[in-house]
């Protein structure tokens, strides 16, 4: 409920950041992290799941990339607290961020 009332904030700050919505109905979900194999995603995943956790946000990163094989780079910087979002006229990847997506995550995600 909580990520699906800060999407439709999102989408009235940004209105054309819309296209998640599918159906018009948003289903919430996140980017914990990269991971450079398989095995440290799935650890990461069984530690999440199983333990809990906790994290503070400050701000969200609208993305976006260039098919679907393509790294996500960020668009656009939503800073709580701040007035405006900051935009990136060239969309830029985060630091460690690999440029090709490795080929265990193209076959996890489908």
């Amino acid at each position: 409920e909580t990520l699906t009332t800060l999407q439709s904030i999102l989408s009235s700050t940004l209105p054309y950041c819309t296209h998640q919505l599918k159906n018009g109905v948003f289903t919430p979900h996140m980017t914990v992290s990269h991971f450079s194999s398989e095995s440290a995603a799935l650890s990461a995943g069984e530690e999440i799941e199983f333990g809990g956790v906790d994290f503070l946000v400050d701000r969200v990163y609208l993305m976006s990339r260039n098919g679907a094989g393509g790294q996500f780079k960020v668009g656009a910087e939503v800073v709580f607290g701040e007035e405006e979002p900051i935009l990136h006229v060239e969309p830029k990847a985060f630091e460690g961020m690999p440029e090709e997506e490795f080929e265990w995550v193209a076959v996890e995600r489908k």
